[in-house]
């Protein structure tokens, strides 16, 4: 799926998911004030301490040498 919700269609495709842990509080607020606040809060899966958006141009970067 593309960024619009758009589907490439064509001979051998394929697309890989990456599951990520959650993002680690970065702030004030999320660190100490949405945890009190919060009914489900569960911050056992809180580790990932980069940016999705980082790891999307790392996992770019490693694919590119194969992606033709």
């Amino acid at each position: 799926m593309n960024a619009d919700q758009s589907a490439e269609v064509g001979e051998n495709l394929f697309q890989i998911f990456i599951n990520l842990h959650e993002k680690a509080p970065e702030n004030f607020f999320d660190k100490y004030i949405n945890p009190i606040f919060s009914l489900e809060y569960d911050d056992s899966d809180m580790v990932r301490e980069k940016k999705a958006r980082d790891i999307i141009v790392e996992v770019q970067n490693a694919l590119k040498d194969i992606k033709t």
